[in-house]
Order: C-alpha cells, then sequence, then structure tokens
C-alpha cells in the first residue's frame, strides 16, 4: 500500500461511524481477494437500484465456495419485465428481500479488509458506496480489480487464454 493509499486510510478510519469496521481499513493479507456481482435494476445509478450481491472469499489459487454470501435486497422500485430477462430476479423474489442498511450490515464484515475483484467492479462500487457514505461516513476503503486485468498480469495472456486448470474450489 502506497503512503498515499495509507494516509487515505487513515483519515478514512478517524471518519467512520462504525468502529467495529476498522479492521476494513488496515493493510489487506496478500493474496486474499473477494469477489463481488450485483445485479441491478439497470446501469444508471441515478435511476435504477441494486437488487442482489453475492460475494465469496478467494485465498490464493482457491475459491472458498463454502463460505460466501448471496444477500437479495428490497429495492424502492421492483424490476420490470425487460430487466428480469437480464438477472433472473422476479419481483416476488425481491419484494420480501433485505433493506440496504441489513446487506451493508452484513456485506462489509465479510469484506474485510480485502481487495474487491469481479467482472465489473466499478459499476458494482458505483451502486454499493453511496450505501456506505450514507450509513457508516465513508466509502469502503478496499481497491478493486477486474478479474480480467489481474489474470492477464498474474498469467501474462489475455483472460479469453485463461485455463481454468490453475483454480482450485474448496
Amino acid at each position: 500500500m502506497s503512503w498515499l493509499q495509507q494516509l487515505s486510510c487513515a483519515w478514512q478510519k478517524t471518519q467512520l461511524q462504525r468502529p467495529e469496521l476498522a479492521s476494513m481499513f488496515t493493510t489487506p493479507s496478500a493474496e486474499q481477494w473477494v469477489a463481488i456481482d450485483c445485479e441491478m435494476t439497470g446501469l444508471n445509478p441515478k435511476k435504477h437500484h441494486l437488487l442482489s450481491v453475492a460475494a465469496i472469499h478467494i485465498n490464493g489459487n482457491t475459491i472458498d465456495t463454502g463460505n460466501g454470501m448471496h444477500l437479495v435486497c428490497r429495492p424502492p422500485v421492483m424490476p420490470d419485465r425487460d430487466t428480469i430477462v437480464i438477472h433472473g430476479l422476479r419481483t416476488a423474489d425481491v419484494e420480501h428481500g433485505m433493506s440496504y442498511d441489513e446487506m451493508l450490515a452484513l456485506l462489509l464484515p465479510f469484506i474485510d479488509n480485502r481487495p474487491i475483484v469481479g467482472f465489473c467492479t466499478q459499476l458494482d462500487m458505483v451502486f454499493l458506496n453511496p450505501f456506505g457514505q450514507t450509513l457508516y461516513g465513508n466509502d469502503p476503503a478496499q481497491q478493486s480489480h477486474r478479474c480480467a486485468s489481474i489474470i492477464q498480469s498474474t498469467y501474462g495472456r489475455p483472460y479469453a487464454r485463461y485455463s481454468q486448470s490453475n483454480a482450485a474450489f474448496d
């Protein structure tokens, strides 16, 4: 972690309204990540809503499949027929989901200080960060990375040519 990131984390820690989450602002352990995937009613965070978040720990090259979570949220506006085809979440699936506050209370301790990886983490974070700002006083401190860029930097080849034979599942 660079000195600028350390300074930023130290400042964010002072702004934290939930002291039990202070470990989120510590230096992450080597080769530990959390993969997240969010489903939304659309791609515009100003008019669309978060429907669900799935997260799973990755330790080195092992995906901890026995320790994941899938949280279904209750959005202020139910999904319409056009988007259900994309994410598969119907009104019946989300109308009894948890509030965004309940979702964050489970998700943030699960993420802890692990860097976030996923297919489109920048978009996922655009939807998640406003809830963190409202409830906890700041954005999560984690860096986020696209899986394709990690694979390319690790294996020296593009994602499309990556062989899954190197990955282990628990």
